[in-house]
């Protein structure tokens, strides 16, 4: 089965992530950012392009509140009146004064109803220009008392090469009694107001035009480029009462187009400004900005590349461990340099095989000793049958002799090795144990003679408790060879066993010589060896009863000298009807 490293997973993991947040911050960046920044980057160009409109309001508001003064001129008002013609001269000069003052008007003309002008065009023949401005005194009723914008075209030879177009602010002017005296007629400068739009328009890279009401170009720069087309493509450029803001192609270039109204004129002017430069500034911006994102990524992989080898090269050195100790080889140690995480796994996986060789080579030993203890065992045994038969022979003699005790002897002997080489090695019942500890006492008694006594106090809940075989008959040996050592005393062995707290606990007791506390502390601990029984000692005892019960059982001495010995053998306290033994199960 192909199996996947960890490093590829996080690597394309890392890979997926930063590519999704690229696109993702790619993606906000036009949608958000860069379109609100085109947004507001246009709006303060055009703010700082309103130049021009400014300038041109500025014109206007001025012209009406020039003849907001000529209409309040009281002068003015008697000289058309005919009251005083003398003051022609002066007014003439008050005229040409404004002139010089305000250099966006070319003439200032003052016209009777009588079609008398007195005008600031002094290079213009007095009678021809009845002929331009007659048409408004008959329709005086269609000119707003405030002033009106007009357009008109002529060609006056004192004046002009060819025909010309003029733009005249026209008021009627009222005596106080609101009666019509004449027409003020105020021609622009149509000079003027072009290199006005040529500087603004050349400063701000724009094209601007002025339309009036009736879609008439008034206006434009550059002079030689035809707008008609931009005004049928766009026909709500027209509408000079409302203020417009269109992005669309202008001369086939992405362009903004920016129509204000020009209330006091009814006019309206308008501004087209590229896109590209209007944004310059905004796609820098959004430039760096991806380029920002890009090598942020870039890093991001940079650091996931070391990053997911950071991660996996101690790993990878756990996996190659872990496969060569599945292998057998629990001598290999790994190599951690990190102090983090993972460096303390590779410290606890170093003391988990410390630990782990620890216990197989304990096992080992034990399984050692385990193999020695049952090979000792088998030595001690010979055929029993040869054995039965010799000393059936033997008990069937002393008896045909009359001899009693031999044959008592024998018969005590003959049953207990006949228990002795029948049991099994890993259980027996406290009994039966019990009952093969009164014979080897009664062959002990033939030996010693009444050199000592037995006393038992065996509870009666414990005689079905489940023990192991030969663990009593060692220690009271023990008690009778090496603690009776005065044959005037009168020495006692007691034999007693009880229950307590789950536990049975055995225990030998004996008023013989007792030991030093050296001999008891090298005993309790299993660092020498007693004489044995069958070659079964102490220490074969204690290691036993924990091979099969654990380390929270066995024996344990306590003595003192002269006084005598006191021996505590611990079982788990383990009935034969309550525990799941197949060896009891089939006897």
């Amino acid at each position: 089965m192909h199996i996947k490293k960890i490093s590829t997973k996080i690597f394309i993991g890392v890979f997926v992530l930063s590519t999704f947040f690229l696109v993702l911050s790619l993606t906000f960046v036009n949608y958000t950012f860069y379109r609100e920044l085109k947004k507001n980057e246009i709006q303060n160009n055009l703010l700082a392009s309103n130049k021009i409109r400014s300038q041109f309001d500025l014109i206007i508001n001025l012209i009406q509140a020039t003849s907001t003064y000529l209409f309040d001129n009281e002068e003015i008002q008697e000289y058309l009146s005919g009251q005083s013609p003398q003051s022609a001269g002066k007014i003439s000069e008050n005229l040409n004064n404004i002139l010089e003052m305000q250099p966006f008007i070319s003439h200032i003309s003052l016209m009777k109803p009588d079609s008398t002008i007195l005008s600031t065009d002094y290079g213009t023949e007095t009678h021809l220009l009845p002929e331009y401005y007659g048409s408004y005194m008959e329709n005086i009723q269609v000119i707003s008392s405030e002033g009106q914008w007009f357009t008109t075209h002529f060609h006056n030879a004192a004046r002009d090469s060819a025909d010309k177009k003029v733009i005249s602010f026209i008021r009627p002017l009222m005596n106080r009694e609101q009666q019509f005296l004449g027409l003020l007629i105020m021609d622009l400068n149509y000079n003027y107001i072009q290199e006005m739009f040529m500087l603004s328009t050349i400063l701000s890279d724009e094209k601007t035009l002025v339309i009036n009401s009736d879609g008439e170009i008034l206006f434009n720069f550059p002079y030689y480029t035809s707008y008609e087309p931009v005004l049928k493509q766009y026909p709500q450029l027209l509408d000079t009462s409302t203020s417009y803001s269109l992005e669309g192609k202008v001369f086939n270039l992405d362009s903004t187009i920016v129509s204000n109204p020009i209330k006091i004129a009814d006019w309206s002017i308008i501004r087209i400004i590229q896109t590209q430069h209007l944004i310059r500034n905004t796609k820098k911006i959004t430039y760096y900005a991806v380029i920002i994102i890009i090598i942020s990524c870039i890093t991001s992989l940079i650091y996931g590349l070391w990053l997911t080898g950071k991660i996996t090269r101690p790993i990878k050195a756990l996996s190659d461990a872990c496969y060569k100790i599945k292998g057998g080889d629990f001598s290999l140690r790994v190599q951690m340099d990190s102090r983090d995480e993972v460096g303390n796994l590779g410290v606890t996986f170093n003391m988990m095989l410390d630990k782990l060789n620890s216990y197989f080579i304990n096992e080992l030993q034990e399984q050692k000793r385990k193999s020695s203890l049952e090979f000792k065992i088998l030595q001690s045994q010979i055929n029993p049958h040869f054995l039965y038969n010799t000393l059936d022979s033997i008990r069937w003699l002393a008896t045909m002799q009359n001899i009693t005790n031999v044959a008592e002897m024998t018969s005590d002997l003959t049953n207990l090795l006949k228990y002795n080489l029948k049991q099994d090695t890993t259980s027996a019942l406290l009994k039966d144990e019990v009952e093969s500890i009164r014979r080897y006492i009664g062959i002990q008694k033939y030996r010693y003679g009444n050199y000592f006594e037995v006393e038992y106090k065996i509870a009666e809940d414990t005689l079905e408790c489940i023990i192991i075989p030969f663990c009593i008959q060692p220690l009271i040996e023990n008690s009778i060879i090496h603690g009776f050592d005065d044959m005037d005393k009168n020495y006692r062995i007691g034999i007693e066993s009880f229950q307590e707290n789950g536990k049975l606990y055995i225990r030998i007791t004996d008023n013989g010589a007792g030991m030093e506390d050296s001999v008891l502390e090298e005993i309790n601990s299993s660092k020498v060896k007693s004489n044995k029984f069958n070659q079964i000692g102490i220490k074969n005892i204690k290691e036993r009863i924990q091979m099969q019960y654990g380390k929270e059982y066995g024996l344990i001495y306590v003595s003192e000298p002269k006084e005598g010995t006191v021996v505590t053998i611990r079982f788990p306290y383990h009935l034969r009807d309550t525990l799941q033994d197949h060896e009891f199960a089939n006897k």
